[in-house]
């Protein structure tokens, strides 16, 4: 078993894509992710479905065109800030997530 990790920045490294699973094993403790200012276009399917306590998750500057919020994000109840700003993240609008 790996390290487990409270916040966990990776802004501005050129990650241009996440591994299915790059989270696994931080379930229970990851509160903040930020990736923000990297190459992604898109997020692989499920890729925050077990981080159940992510409280902030920034993805701004980012160039992500394709992504279903509500499979992107519903399973994470309890985020508090989510951050999809920038001009290259073609996310326009953000529709009720289930409670």
């Amino acid at each position: 078993m790996g390290p487990r990790l409270r916040d966990l920045y990776l802004r501005d490294c050129g990650i241009m894509e996440l591994a299915p699973g790059a989270f696994n094993g931080q379930d229970q403790t990851l509160l903040l992710l930020d990736m923000s200012g990297n190459n992604l276009t898109q997020l692989p399917q499920g890729i925050f479905q077990n981080l159940h306590y992510l409280q902030t998750l920034s993805l701004r500057d980012n160039m992500i065109f394709n992504l279903n919020l509500q499979e992107a994000f519903n399973s994470m109840k309890q985020i508090l800030f989510l951050d999809l700003g920038g001009p290259d993240n073609s996310v326009v609008s953000i529709p009720t997530l289930n409670q």
